[in-house]
């Protein structure tokens, strides 16, 4: 056996010992006999009457941790839905506070936008205009390649849903089908 071994079974031994005469103080200076998940059957703890040896342990152990604490009157903290634009979440830290309301905002007008019945081109090129400068600014303050890209793609974004609107120029005519010469 080796030195750590030999070092780690003495230690234990050393411990179950102390732990089995119930006299040493652990957890925090806890006495380990009083800590109600590790007494033995028969054993009081706390003041409390032993329970009947003859039941399990979980039982013993469940029975012996008291009545089940009353529910919270305050409900539990919850944190904020994440933001999110273009598939991208909006950093709760992000600097200047201005930039992170400016690309929530617009993260929620284009979810409007998605809603509407009829396409508005002049509202949809706005967006357009007022993403990619606030994606840039972003770009620069966090120094992140792909938002740059993002926003050069915002600005050559054409307005989507042309064809669906009377002003869409027409569709160049179908090909038609000539018979080959000499057939």
């Amino acid at each position: 056996m080796d030195a750590v071994s030999r070092s780690v079974l003495a230690c234990w031994m050393t411990t179950h010992k102390a732990l089995t005469a119930g006299h040493l103080k652990l957890l925090r200076g806890g006495d380990v006999a009083q800590s109600c998940g590790s007494r033995a059957p028969g054993r009081p703890c706390g003041g409390q009457s032993a329970p009947p040896a003859g039941l399990p342990a979980v039982v013993r152990n469940h029975q012996a941790a008291g009545p089940v604490p009353a529910p919270r009157t305050t409900p539990a903290r919850r944190r904020p839905p994440q933001a999110k634009i273009a598939q991208r979440i909006i950093p709760h830290d992000l600097r200047p506070v201005v930039l992170r309301d400016e690309l929530i905002e617009l993260g929620d007008l284009f979810r409007a936008y998605q809603q509407r019945d009829e396409p508005d081109l002049a509202l949809l090129a706005d967006l357009q205009e007022r993403k990619a400068r606030a994606f840039t600014t972003w770009a620069d303050a966090t120094s992140e390649g792909p938002l740059r890209w993002e926003a050069r793609r915002a600005e050559q974004s054409p307005p989507r849903h042309a064809s669906s609107t009377s002003n869409a120029p027409a569709a160049p005519p179908a090909a038609t089908r000539q018979p080959r010469p000499g057939c």
